[in-house]
């Protein structure tokens, strides 16, 4: 055998020798990956989670990765296991996980995830909520066994998700499809901190979701689409639907409550900035629209009172929500609300309607709590269709004490307005008359308010009612009543009467209540002049009142 001849031949015999270590390497990768992804999946959707794998295809020299058929089932006792304190544990199938680009030395070495592309098509997923209140904390807390996440490109095609909690029927959520697609993921995992995903440009879809507002509501959303890059955000035709009818609710909650129905055409956010979101665990935002919003709103006051809970004014309830608000500008356009309350005095829904209501909300930003920003509602609206209402607000996210102003004017209005801010209070009702406009300021905080109504009116002439709810007239009380009624009350005569009040708040009513208290006070207040005591408590009133 010549010197040329060995040569080749140790060449041939190294080369074979390579191969089939890269044979059995690529097998043992293969067998290596496949286990460590059957332990990464069941650790993150519980450590009980049965895994499978229908296949797996590696490339080790490109760094692909392919994973088909993926299922993972969660054993019935999983859910209930005392020592498990995970918040939440996950089912379902996942069609395909392919993975391009993955740099095998950053994961081996560096515990990096880093990866030119991942795609994940058909996920239908099942997450299931437990009810153990510490399983939040546990699972935050548990071990990272990764140090980053880069990846040049994320997709997720035609998914699937369902949640629903332990022991519970109803499902929490249900979103029929959803598609995303990102560009410059990334994320540091660091002990002790919860990581935080950014984005160099996200878009996605929602289609069809469903969720359960126990006990009473449902959510409705047709469509969620995240366009721009990340940059704006469209709900399209979004409901918020009662179970029940206004007949039936208290069935449901036995208590004083407001029964809400609301459908919105469009919500739009512009000028979102998802990683400032994200960073702030929040929304932040240049500007929202919200366009033709419909509702109907039932209050049954037949009802027992609820447990005494106070009901924060709006900058508290803001500055106490779980997520951090950073919102420019609020503009709402083309909303209608129709508001029915059933009172002690008649056994039907009395009613209110507003109409082409629009308003600007400027300065809601809770990050903010100490530079004394101004928050400014400027408001347009009908009443009854032909009532015009303007409301000018101020108020701060970090006024003392909640502290805010507000002005409105009103224009001419039918006199059954008055009815229905008297009928539960004082059970009169008015029977002729003309409101011509109003004029309201109320300056109030967590505690008291005072103000101003200057009401012009003419023709006025009220009927009492009795206090067993049939809607009868009491004629003797009417008689004396319309001795001390103020018939008239016009800027142009002399006498002009201002309704001026002071009152403390009942701070388990809402701002809506708080402000329509002022309103009621004042106008009663310049109508029944030193009466309004007497018809409080039932009493005939005094004839010497009128003035």
């Amino acid at each position: 055998m010549t010197r040329t001849t060995r040569r080749w031949l140790r060449v041939a015999i190294a080369a074979g020798g390579l191969v089939v270590v890269g044979f059995v390497a690529q097998r043992w990768l293969t067998h290596v990956a496949y286990a460590k992804s059957v332990e990464a999946l069941a650790n993150f959707c519980g450590p009980q989670s049965k895994v499978t794998l229908g296949a797996m295809e590696v490339q080790v020299l490109a760094g692909d990765v392919r994973w088909t058929n993926v299922r993972v089932e969660q054993p019935a006792d999983s859910l209930f296991a005392v020592d498990d304190e995970r918040a939440f544990h996950i089912a379902g199938t996942i069609d395909t996980v392919a993975v391009e680009g993955l740099s095998l030395l950053s994961l081996l070495f560096r515990g990096s995830i880093v990866a030119r592309d991942l795609r994940i098509e058909r996920p239908d997923l099942h997450v299931i909520l437990r009810n153990d209140t510490l399983a939040a904390a546990a699972t935050a807390s548990t071990e990272r066994r990764y140090t980053a996440l880069r990846l040049m490109s994320v997709g997720v095609e035609r998914g699937a998700v369902h949640v629903s909690r332990v022991g519970h029927a109803v499902p929490v959520l249900i979103v029929q499809q959803f598609d995303l697609h990102a560009a410059g993921a990334v994320a540091d995992f660091e002990e002790g901190t919860a990581p935080m995903l950014m984005f160099g440009t996200i878009t996605g879809e929602l289609s069809d979701v469903v969720a359960s507002l126990s006990p009473l509501y449902d959510l409705h959303v047709a469509c969620a689409a995240l366009t721009r890059g990340g940059a704006q955000l469209r709900i399209t035709d979004a409901a918020l639907r009662p179970l029940v009818g206004p007949e039936n609710y208290g069935k449901l909650v036995p208590f004083e409550t407001d029964l809400i129905s609301m459908h919105a055409d469009t919500l739009l956010a512009s000028g979102l900035d998802i990683n400032g979101s994200i960073a702030q665990r929040g929304l932040k935002t240049t500007k929202i629209l919200m366009a033709g919003m419909r509702g109907e709103i039932h209050r049954d006051k037949t009802l027992p009172d609820a447990p005494y809970t106070k009901k924060r004014l709006p900058m508290a309830g803001l500055r106490n929500l779980p997520f951090t608000v950073d919102v420019d500008n609020v503009r709402l356009v083309r909303w209608r609300l129709h508001y029915h309350e059933r009172g002690e005095n008649g056994p039907e829904y009395g009613e209110v309607l507003f109409s082409d209501i629009s308003a600007v909300i400027t300065g809601l930003h809770t990050t903010d709590t100490l530079g004394g920003n101004d928050v400014h509602l400027v408001a347009r609206a009908k009443a009854y269709d032909q009532a015009l209402i303007t409301v000018d607000a101020h108020t701060s996210v970090s006024a003392p004490n909640e502290r805010f102003t507000l002005s409105a004017t009103i224009g001419a209005m039918p006199i059954a307005v008055f009815n229905r801010m008297t009928t539960d209070l004082v059970a009169i009702r008015a029977t002729a008359g003309r409101i011509n406009n109003v004029n309201y300021h109320i300056t109030g905080d967590d505690d008291h308010a005072t103000g101003r109504v200057d009401v012009s009116y003419q023709d006025l002439a009220l009927s009492a009612l009795k206090r067993d709810r049939s809607g009868e007239e009491n004629r003797f009380k009417t008689s004396v009543l319309n001795l001390v009624v103020r018939s008239k009350n016009l800027r142009s005569n002399d006498g002009f009467h201002h309704g001026d009040f002071s009152f403390d708040r009942e701070q388990d009513r809402a701002v809506f209540k708080y402000v329509w208290a002022g309103l009621r006070e004042g106008m009663l207040a310049a109508m029944l002049p030193g009466a309004l005591d007497d018809l409080r408590k039932g009493k005939k009133p005094d004839a010497r009142s009128k003035r």
